[in-house]
């Protein structure tokens, strides 16, 4: 619900007055826009592949360097690069559980925290906010109240597709 209106979840996640508010170019401005969007796409790729590839000869040479305080720094003149080292550990999830039988409850509550998270089953949730049957209201007001939406635009560059 807003402003006493019903809306479907990918209606009411768009930000009506925010788009209302903001004033569109004309034909040619949206066109150079577009010229510039597509043209930058095109650079932003070539730098980000130049990037990684400089990035991984650098994290090379780091790796035969010495580590101090878990990084190397390279150096050229004023200019210098840190190759930071972070280590991250997951745990097998069946072994935890098996090592949960071996000891006490409160020993394994100091070692391990369980956690417990929700998903919906988004056919059938949508199926129920797209109910009409008023024996289900309560459920759909509750199912909106728990949730949180948000929209996200995102733009990629059309290829056009290569001439025969």
């Amino acid at each position: 619900m807003r402003d006493d209106k019903t809306f479907c979840p990918d209606c009411f996640a768009k930000p009506a007055a925010q788009v209302a508010a903001t004033p569109l170019p004309d034909e040619s401005g949206i066109e150079a826009l577009i010229g510039e969007y597509v043209q930058l796409h095109a650079e932003e790729k070539r730098i980000g592949e130049r990037l990684d590839e400089i990035k991984e000869a650098l994290k090379t040479i780091a790796a035969a360097k010495e580590r101090v305080a878990g990084a190397v720094v390279l150096r050229a003149g004023a200019d210098a690069v840190r190759c930071s080292y972070k280590v991250t550990v997951k745990y097998n999830q069946e072994k935890i559980a098996a090592l949960e039988s071996l000891l006490n409850a409160e020993e394994f509550a100091s070692l391990f925290e369980r956690k417990v998270n929700y998903a919906p089953v988004k056919a059938r949730v949508e199926e129920i906010l797209n109910s009409t049957d008023s024996a289900q209201a309560a459920l759909r007001d509750a199912i909106n109240e728990a949730a949180e939406r948000s929209e996200t635009a995102s733009l990629a560059v059309v290829i056009p597709p290569k001439k025969k």
